[in-house]
């Protein structure tokens, strides 16, 4: 968020005035929704709190230890093996949404694989 906006947002609430938010969000070039939002949370962009690794990511990060350079069909097979329930979709959801920051895909889409970072 642009130092200015939260400056401008801080002496709103500071001053106990609520901006009028569409106009405000129009002369800033935002989204009037945000724009409330921050208002809201005092002026600062509120942010995410990082969640722990659910048993099923470990497990994933595990395997990608073991043998680099997997792909999700072959991560699949491993888990059948250890008579782990889990499909392709949700490997490449728990990859995409919670283990980006762990992992990267090298190579091209057919010869590339997962490896830790």
């Amino acid at each position: 968020m642009n130092m200015c906006i939260s400056t401008t947002l801080a002496h709103f609430k500071h001053m106990n005035i609520k901006p009028n938010f569409s106009e405000l969000a129009r002369q800033l070039g935002i989204d009037r929704h945000t724009l409330k939002k921050h208002f809201d949370a005092g002026g600062v962009k509120p942010r995410k709190k990082r969640e722990c690794i659910s048993d099923f990511g470990l497990e994933v990060l595990m395997l990608i230890k073991e043998f680099p350079g997997i792909k999700v069909p072959e991560i699949v097979k491993e888990f059948q093996m250890k008579d782990l329930i889990g499909n392709s979709d949700k490997v490449r959801n728990e990859i995409k949404r919670n283990l980006y920051n762990y992992i990267e895909y090298k190579g091209s889409y057919k010869m590339g694989g997962y490896y830790l970072k």
